[in-house]
């Protein structure tokens, strides 16, 4: 299944701040949750404000647990399951 973890931060990061609990993260990976990428909402600095990831899990709590090791300290709003409507498919 498919789903979204959504990290509103408290005060804006640069990508470069964000990278040792993307790492750690990614490190956490298993059969049971993998990350699988991320787009950021970013301010008029460039700033990350918002991070919303995208997951391959068995379930939100696999999601849940992968954090808690990789990025404790990472906000968590929710972890969402998701769907995909692609542009090509409405042709």
């Amino acid at each position: 299944m498919k789903f979204i973890a959504v990290h509103p931060l408290e005060s804006p990061i640069t990508k470069d701040q964000i990278t040792e609990a993307a790492r750690a993260c990614r490190a956490e990976n298993s059969n049971d949750a993998y990350w699988v990428d991320s787009w950021t909402q970013l301010n008029d600095k460039g700033e990350i404000t918002v991070i919303y990831c995208q997951y391959d899990a068995k379930d939100a709590n696999s999601i849940s647990n992968l954090l808690k090791k990789g990025a404790p300290d990472l906000p968590v709003e929710g972890i969402y399951p998701m769907g995909k409507l692609d542009s090509e498919d409405y042709r």
